[in-house]
């Protein structure tokens, strides 16, 4: 059976590294949004973040893909901070079958810290912005990060979908 699963959460949780484990792990076609709004211009920060609008834009470039590999029987794993709710609506009444939300969970020190370590961090004001509108949108089953390496949070994540009954 083919699914999907959405691995959200604020700037520096490990979302990517996570989801790439979680997909290498399960076998799974991997999408990170970040990239995708890069590579189509679509992360342009105005006002509060990145738009609505162009995260279903975000969307909308990778739907075929997805949706060919969810036909073929293969699962697919979203990596994005998804804190707009519409994205996510979005992209659930869009795709076929069922699928996973997790949240990753983790105080925002942690994230400042982690983000710091990055070739490229984002200012800290950003990552504090990024980390109160992923909060605002309660969505998905919180996975606790905090003290936890990213290969023993993606094997937590592994053993919840395996052990979860799949419902359309």
């Amino acid at each position: 059976m083919s699914f999907f699963i959405v691995i959200r959460g604020p700037a520096g949780a490990g979302k990517s590294t996570i989801a790439r484990q979680v997909a290498a792990k399960l076998g799974t076609h991997y999408v990170s949004f970040d990239d995708v709004l890069a590579a189509h211009g679509l992360d342009v920060i105005e006002g509060d973040g990145i738009s609505a609008a162009n995260f279903i834009k975000g969307n909308e470039q990778v739907l075929p893909e997805a949706t060919a590999k969810l036909a073929a029987g293969v699962p697919v794993v979203f990596d994005g901070c998804f804190y707009r709710k519409e994205q996510l609506e979005h992209l659930e009444s869009n795709l076929p079958g069922p699928h996973f939300v997790f949240s990753l969970q983790l105080p925002l020190e942690e994230c400042l810290r982690r983000n710091r370590l990055r070739p490229a961090p984002m200012p800290d004001g950003a990552v504090s912005a990024v980390y109160k509108m992923v909060g605002a949108v309660e969505i998905g089953e919180a996975v606790e990060t905090i003290g936890k390496s990213a290969q023993q949070v993606a094997a937590e994540i592994c053993q919840r979908v395996s052990g979860m009954e799949i419902t359309p």
